[in-house]
């Protein structure tokens, strides 16, 4: 979906995003969503657009794809402000829909955490029903300065130097891609409470957002390797993805 020309393209992709998701919803369906700056616009969009109180479903299930935490620097505040839990819930009283919470950590120190966490019934029971989804919504990073997971790698060993001379090309849901748009395996990967690439790329419709050109390569990649099936972002970064 390409969006119409304005003064404002960021909200223009949002709200050609938030169009497209009050098209495909219906009664009953589960939806989940990531985190990031790309997703709060996006939802809100679909609040400013009042586009949920013109729906006529009932019954939607919202689920965050991923935990909640950020760095106590301040610089990071505006990051607490697009977690995926909040904006599900946001997002699910706007359609009035079922909202599920995921009460864990986005990241943890200690992988042996990461285990029991993963064990605890009410965290289980929403990363199951995350799997369950058919409408998946997410933004893609990429590895530079200007990716939202470097503010949580600055605790690891590897940095996102090191990611990408692993084979990282981008991120999503907070997990580094490779070419294959494969996860890779890190000790980064291993501290991430959340959805994982394999399960996303079971998710029916898989709705990549996008309005910043310089994340053009790691898209690319996504769409090529099947973890993006549908694409909403401007005509500028449309062509851009056409040049080979």
């Amino acid at each position: 979906a390409l969006t119409d020309q304005t003064d404002d393209p960021v909200y223009e992709v949002a709200k050609t995003a938030a169009r497209y998701l009050a098209r495909v919803l219906k009664s009953d369906m589960i939806i989940g969503l990531t985190w990031g700056r790309t997703m709060k616009q996006l939802i809100d969009a679909f609040e400013k657009e009042q586009l949920g109180k013109t729906l006529k479903i009932k019954g939607v299930q919202v689920v965050p794809f991923l935990g909640t935490n950020a760095p106590d620097a301040e610089e990071y505040d505006i990051i607490r402000l697009t977690y995926s839990s909040l904006l599900s819930s946001k997002l699910s009283e706007l359609i009035r829909g079922i909202n599920y919470s995921l009460p864990a950590p986005m990241y943890v120190q200690n992988p042996e955490l990461k285990k029991l966490l993963l064990q605890e019934p009410e965290i289980a029971r929403t990363l199951e029903k995350a799997r369950q989804c058919q409408v998946a919504l997410f933004s893609i990073g990429d590895l530079s300065d200007q990716s939202a997971i470097g503010c949580l790698s600055d605790s690891v060993s590897e940095t996102l130097q090191d990611l990408k001379e692993k084979g990282g090309i981008g991120e999503t849901l907070g997990r580094v891609f490779d070419k294959n748009g494969n996860t890779v395996e890190s000790g980064f990967n291993d501290r991430i409470i959340g959805l994982s690439l394999d399960d996303l790329k079971k998710i029916p419709n898989r709705v990549c957002i996008i309005y910043d050109d310089y994340k053009v390569p790691a898209v690319k990649t996504a769409l090529k390797t099947g973890l993006v099936n549908v694409l909403i972002t401007d005509d500028n970064i449309a062509e851009q993805l056409l040049l080979d």
